[in-house]
């Protein structure tokens, strides 16, 4: 029998010490405490029928941790904090790049929301789908979403949510994909059709898993859940993350999860104000490597810079200014927010070039764009109306340009 108040710490060390080993959550000697308190509402979720003393001794005895402890206890230990449109850095590559090569894909593209939590994460992404690609391509996309906690699992599956996960939502996004039940909102039925959940322990279980979709994928979204992981448990779960996906594959972590140590195996592109992983041999390194980069959305992320955290070093030519104005230069300057300059190059490119007809959509849909009515108007009465352009949804930040 263990005596808790003089052995408390000797034996929280041997659970800690299992937990990292099936969980993966890390619990040094000064998150003791924090571990205990996590023990505490394991107990008080199964409502009084195991105390907090009797779940230590189960997890010592048995040496790992009993199966019918096992879903409360990860969810007592695990952080569901989470809201709808989370990280601006990643929504804004979801909704430029990531669409991009989506609707180039037809839809073959396969994304993996790891460690979804309650999904507003994955959700997210659906809804972002469901905005900005016609309904053939978005049908064939598979988003699969997986968590250790059970809970956050049922709640994902009901999708019901307070307001307190649509503090950085649009209204006009909440109105249109939500409804209000009481004093909650529920998720439409179109959105939570597009995506899959499932059990997953990143630790303990094998991935890549073909039976599980978890293969050759396309994007990982797994934010805000390394960090609670010891270092080797880290290493594991990136190693099968990168096994997971295909070549050109994007790995999308929180922006306080970065390590170029630990991400080693991937390269690192620095575009909307963060920075993401992406899987690809080919490195490449220049003197003018933030010039280059801000050129380098084109029609692929493949196209991307790689990081130089990789030692594999080709091509060591400093990239070339294009010499004259490119509708590639002006893709750049607009998911700089420079739409200004973007705009004065379609003007050079439609004023110097019969074969190119831009066309800017109608002034009444670039609303919350970050681009100017003036601007709009200017453009528009210059060509007469004939230009249009394509935007991203009214509660976008960025917009393309495609020359018809």
């Amino acid at each position: 029998m263990i005596n808790k108040q003089v052995t408390d710490k000797y034996y929280l060390k041997i659970v800690a010490g299992i937990i990292g080993q099936e969980l993966g959550l890390h619990y040094p000697n000064n998150r003791l405490q924090e571990l205990l308190r996590g023990l505490e509402r394991t107990s008080e979720l199964f409502q009084g029928k195991y105390s907090t003393i009797s779940i230590i001794e189960e997890i010592i005895k048995a040496k790992s941790i009993p199966q019918y402890l096992y879903s409360q206890l990860s969810t007592a230990l695990t952080i569901n904090e989470t809201y709808f449109f989370r990280e601006t850095p990643a929504i804004d590559l979801f909704k430029t790049v990531i669409i991009s090569e989506i609707k180039k894909s037809g839809g073959n593209y396969k994304i993996w929301s790891a460690g979804c939590s309650s999904g507003e994460e994955p959700f997210t992404l659906a809804i972002i789908i469901k905005e900005m690609l016609p309904a053939h391509i978005a049908k064939n996309i598979k988003i699969i979403a997986t968590d250790i906690s059970s809970k956050a699992l049922n709640k994902a599956k009901e999708g019901v949510y307070t307001e307190w996960s649509f503090r950085e939502t649009p209204q006009n996004i909440k109105n249109k994909y939500f409804k209000a039940v009481d004093s909650r909102w529920l998720i439409s039925e179109e959105i939570k059709e597009m995506v899959s959940f499932s059990h997953l322990n990143l630790i303990s279980e094998n991935f890549p898993s073909p039976s599980m979709g978890i293969d050759n994928l396309n994007l990982i979204f797994c934010r805000n859940v390394l960090m609670y992981f010891s270092i080797d448990s880290i290493k594991v779960v990136i190693n099968k993350f990168h096994n997971s996906l295909c070549e050109g594959g994007w790995l999308i972590t929180s922006q306080v999860e970065l390590n170029n140590e630990l991400f080693s195996n991937f390269g690192k592109i620095n575009v909307f104000n963060g920075f993401f992983y992406i899987k690809e041999e080919i490195v490449h390194s220049s003197k003018n490597i933030k010039e280059e980069r801000a050129y380098m959305i084109k029609e692929s992320p493949r196209n991307y810079i790689k990081s130089r955290t990789s030692k594999k070093i080709i091509d060591k030519k400093p990239a070339t200014t294009p010499k004259k104005p490119t509708l590639n230069a002006a893709k750049a300057l607009a998911n700089r927010g420079d739409y200004e300059k973007a705009l004065d190059i379609l003007e050079e490119l439609s004023n110097n070039d019969g074969e190119y007809h831009i066309r800017l959509e109608p002034e009444s849909n670039y609303s919350g764009t970050g681009v100017g009515l003036s601007t709009v108007k200017r453009i528009i009465e210059k060509h007469n109306g004939e230009i249009w352009a394509e935007s991203a949804p009214s509660d976008g930040t960025t917009f393309f340009f495609t020359l018809q």
